[in-house]
């Protein structure tokens, strides 16, 4: 308003009057053209947003890769999104080698003191299959709930357990499944342990165990080639950059 009176003298009372209205209606005039352009900018972003998420609910495959490598990005077990096919998702997990378990459990003896008991090869191996079954079944629910339109998923779970001689990882696929979102639904998650539930839910299962204790080995790749073609298009070195569990 100081602005529109500069110049007018003071005792030019008609004059000042008429600067002021004038300042008042470029004011209003500015105010709309700031509301209308907010508005349009609110409008061509929410159609931007729709159309993402119609996008996201037809499972179209860039939009659906694209929103789970983001949901994907905070995970303690770093997944690459390597598929996405007539509404089903492909995955590999980067999952802990078994010596991230510990050789001991606490526990009480028969006089009721505090005691560390030294896990047996069966309990650990028992321990390691329902962590590597965890961290698929997170990294599944996630994924369907990020994309609520997806059938269901392809996962592999790899783990790296050293480097070759030259100074390459060693991809080391343990389980293979595929999860479908009708499969879980209905599953009690509270009371059924991760291994029941891939178990239980899974239409497919590819593991392999060793031995009395049911050591979880390596699966053998030539008799695999779907999940060899898996494995074989993740970037290992970018799972190993993300991957937030302590190896």
């Amino acid at each position: 308003m100081k602005g529109a009176l500069a110049g007018v003298a003071f005792w030019n009372f008609k004059a000042r009057r008429q600067a002021k209205t004038a300042a008042e209606a470029a004011t209003q005039r500015e105010l709309a053209d700031n509301q209308a352009r907010l508005a349009q900018l609110q409008a061509n972003r929410q159609a931007d947003l729709d159309r993402r998420w119609a996008r996201l609910t037809d499972n179209d495959p860039e939009v659906v890769r694209e929103d789970l490598a983001a949901a994907y990005e905070d995970n303690d077990a770093a997944a690459a999104v390597v598929a996405v096919e007539k509404g089903t998702a492909s995955v590999v997990v980067l999952v802990p080698d078994v010596d991230v378990l510990p050789d001991r459990y606490p526990t009480t003896t028969q006089a009721g003191n505090l005691s560390l008991r030294r896990m047996s090869k069966t309990e650990q191996s028992e321990l390691y299959r329902t962590m590597v079954a965890g961290y698929v079944l997170v990294t599944v629910k996630e994924a369907l709930a990020v994309a609520p339109r997806l059938l269901g998923l392809r996962a592999v779970a790899i783990r790296i357990p050293r480097a070759d001689a030259y100074g390459k990882p060693v991809v080391e696929p343990v389980l293979a499944c595929h999860l479908t979102r009708q499969a879980l639904s209905g599953v009690r998650w509270k009371e059924a342990d991760a291994t029941s539930v891939l178990m239980d839910a899974a239409d497919e299962v590819v593991f392999r165990l060793k031995g009395a204790a049911k050591t979880l080995m390596p699966i053998e790749l030539v008799a695999e080639p779907d999940i060899a073609r898996l494995v074989a298009a993740v970037e290992v070195d970018e799972l190993l950059m993300k991957n937030r569990v302590t190896a």
